[in-house]
């Protein structure tokens, strides 16, 4: 990087902000702003807004609220501003004792399309819920709760798809996007993408119906005929329900829309008693056995065996389908008649016709049936076969309007047609005994076990993979890499493993690790990355790395920092590939990591960015801001990036970052790291650099430094001393080798 910049660059960047100042222009004529005198909420006006009278609402928005006085306008305006407007809003307001009656009354004297009811007292979220379903108008219902809001397009994307839907499709459910508690109604450019979520029905589900409970919208003739909520249910009432639905043979479909805003915040219902929604969503499934004898084969499906079974055979599907593909390359008949008898139709009604041939053919392929250009259009003509031949006709009529050409290759069957993705199997005996259970809870966790499961299973020690309540599904997706299947998360199941190995040793996974612990099991927590480990700033007691007997360190610093406990230290897979890796080529972006998450010093989050931004305009560098994904809904006053920070931080020619893990990311990859800490952080991880990089307090100190840094010669020497206290690295003994050596010692 030089210290003066091209003409050229110099035009690319005026271009890029002149794009940017007219996309504003563009959002600001779009939506109305607020004057002095209005309430905002993000800029955006709160105030009430004339509606048009609608006769014939063509989807009815159910809208609960308790003493949400300060919340609800919010909600509201974001069923206002939705480019559909053939709607209805019930509001149903479960006797707030503050002033939420009279702020809702105000959208429904200028609005038409807005109905309050009130109840006379409490009754819960289910009953207010039910009464909303009571007084809708229209033929599909869809829930908003008072704290939340919807994203631009929520309603009609899901309205095109369940529309067009044939009858056996109940609910088409869009995506969402989790935010901080303090989050408005801001009008931004919504850049997280719709994940690639599926059509599902009960028989494909493994973790439960992947839908938070504004997530669906519904058909009102469904929601009535199975009662509505559970009124008894206080938590879990989303999920009961979408079970008791689904058990009836109906199926969801995907909208591929990011429509929902949901706050999480400390004392909210999941986050507030995870133990108890837990415990909740276990007797979910729990009741989830074969619907009573009077509906069974009366939904839309011909179900006429026991639903728990099916979901069993649809676990087992995919191998299944793969031998059938083999069987059909010498008779395909033969394959047919051994499909038929061996997957029910129930399950097979589960499969997306062109990805599963795709899967299967490549599948084959890699088997070496095929061998010439001849020898492959006969195998795929056998396997096109097979699977038209196994699928229900009803199932491959209908692809939703609003995505014709991408239905296929965007939304597939869960589990019961997805060749690489991991089978969820019961926690048995026979399943967990004698192997190791290793837990991963988030995608980067798997670069830490992956790697270690492999080199157990080759030095003989059987392992199992094993969900916790917080596994996220991309991290369900990176173990099929080194898997097929995947335990349920089962607590007393650990005292029949050999050993048990985490990541993180708090949270729901500490009673699984205790109950380890008081079984004579060894337990084992792997450190990843940088940690808070007396929690001197996130004002939490999580007590990390203290449940289980041994502590898995990465390097010296964790060893300083645990003295009172039983540390080996083995270094980190995913850090340690990085590192003897190639350094990347790096650029002149300023790549900004913005990690204010999980409510850890949030309040701070608004002046370090804007302190960041004033650096590098000072700077006239351009800037780029990697954000997890709950950060993106608010105004962030720079690009976001669009891919991982994998990615970003290879073309990056500095990070800014305040405390988190990937600084250890960037100086391994050798890219030049300035730790901005305005806010005073307490965690001492980075306050003794030791010249390995610069500590900024000011927005005046962060400019002149990343000119600095940016301009050294990009030495991995100069960092080399601080990497590797935090980070031990064996040149020819791997992290993953010296971890299962410390396993498999106490095993023998």
């Amino acid at each position: 990087m030089t210290s003066t910049l091209s003409n050229g660059y110099r035009w690319r960047v005026r271009r890029a902000k002149q794009s940017i100042a007219r996309a504003k222009r563009g959002a600001a004529a779009r939506v109305p702003r607020a004057t002095a005198s209005e309430p905002t909420s993000g800029g955006v006006s709160l105030r009430p807004a004339a509606g048009p009278a609608v006769d014939s609402p063509r989807v009815t928005v159910v809208v609960t609220t308790l003493n949400r006085s300060e919340l609800i306008p919010i909600a509201l305006r974001s069923i206002q501003l939705q480019d559909l407007q053939e709607w209805e809003c019930v509001v149903v307001d479960d006797g707030s004792t503050d002033d939420t009656v009279a702020v809702v009354q105000q959208f429904v004297e200028v609005d038409p399309r807005f109905r309050l009811i009130a109840h006379d007292t409490t009754r819960g979220l289910s009953a207010a819920r039910n009464t909303g379903i009571a007084n809708a108008a229209a033929e599909f219902v869809c829930f908003l709760d008072d704290d939340d809001f919807l994203f631009a397009g929520s309603l009609a994307a899901r309205l095109s798809v369940i529309e067009a839907a044939p009858a056996d499709i109940a609910a088409s459910y869009c995506d969402w996007l989790g935010t901080d508690p303090e989050v408005g109604l801001e009008r931004f450019h919504l850049d997280r993408k719709p994940a690639d979520r599926l059509l599902f029905s009960y028989t494909s589900l493994r973790s439960g119906p992947p839908c938070i409970a504004t997530s669906p919208m519904l058909r009102r003739d469904v929601l009535a005929g199975v009662g509505g909520f559970d009124e008894s249910m206080t938590r879990g009432e989303d999920a009961d329900l979408w079970q008791r639905i689904l058990r009836l043979g109906f199926r969801f479909a995907y909208a591929k829309h990011v429509g929902v805003a949901y706050r999480r915040s400390p004392g909210s219902m999941v986050l507030g008693a995870p133990e108890a929604q837990l415990d909740t969503l276990v007797a979910i499934d729990d009741a989830s056995d074969a619907p009573d004898p009077s509906v069974v084969g009366h939904g839309p499906l011909p179900v006429s065996t026991p639903l728990r079974d099916l979901s069993v055979d649809s676990a087992r599907a995919p191998q299944r389908y793969r031998y059938l593909a083999m069987i059909a390359q010498h008779d395909p008949d033969n394959a047919i008649d051994v499909g038929r008898k061996t997957i029910p139709e129930a399950v097979r009604w589960e499969i997306d016709p062109l990805r599963l041939s795709r899967e299967l053919t490549s599948y084959v392929t890699a088997r070496g049936v095929i061998r010439d250009s001849r020898a492959a259009f006969e195998a795929t003509s056998k396997v096109q076969r097979l699977v038209e031949e196994l699928m229900p006709s009803p199932a491959a009529e209908w692809t939703p309007s609003a995505d014709p050409e991408g239905w296929s290759d965007q939304v597939a069957p869960r589990g019961a047609a997805i060749v690489g993705r991991p089978r969820i199997i019961p926690a048995t005996t026979d399943a967990v005994a004698g192997r190791v259970v290793l837990i991963a809870e988030a995608e980067y966790h798997v670069a830490e076990i992956g790697p270690l499961a492999d080199e157990l299973e080759r030095r003989g020690q059987p392992t199992v993979f094993m969900l916790s309540p917080k596994t996220t599904d991309m991290a369900i997706r990176a173990l099929g890499r080194y898997a097929d299947t995947i335990a349920e998360f089962d607590v007393d199941a650990s005292r029949d493993a050999a050993a048990v190995v985490v990541l993180n040793d708090w949270g729901p996974v500490r009673a699984l690790v205790q109950a380890a612990n008081d079984a004579g099991v060894p337990t084992y927590a792997k450190v990843e990355g940088v940690q808070d480990f007396d929690d001197v700033d996130t004002n939490q007691d999580r007590r990390a790395y203290r449940t289980a007997r041994t502590v898995l360190g990465q390097g010296p610093n964790d060893a300083a920092a645990l003295p009172d406990c039983d540390v080996r230290i083995v270094g980190s897979s995913r850090l340690e590939r990085m590192w003897k890796a190639a350094p990347s080529s790096g650029g002149e972006t300023v790549l900004v990591n913005l990690n204010f998450t999980y409510h850890v010093l949030t309040e701070h989050r608004d002046s370090w960015l804007s302190s960041v931004r004033a650096a590098i305009n000072t700077a006239e560098l351009p800037g780029l801001v990697s954000t997890h994904p709950a950060e993106r809904s608010r105004r962030l006053g720079l690009p976001v990036a669009s891919k991982p920070f994998r990615y970003e931080v290879t073309r990056a020619g500095v990070l800014v970052s305040r405390f988190s893990t990937v600084p250890f990311e960037a100086m391994a990859r050798g890219v030049p790291f300035v730790y901005h800490n305005p806010h005073n952080e307490k965690v001492p991880t980075f306050a003794s650099p030791d010249g390995a990089f610069p500590i900024t307090r000011t927005a005046e100190e962060l400019a002149v430094r990343i000119r600095e840094v940016g301009e050294n010669a990009r030495a991995r020497e100069i960092w080399a001393p601080f990497f590797l206290s935090q980070v031990d690295v064996h040149e020819d003994n791997s992290s993953e080798t010296r971890t299962a050596t410390a396993i498999l010692d106490a095993l023998t």
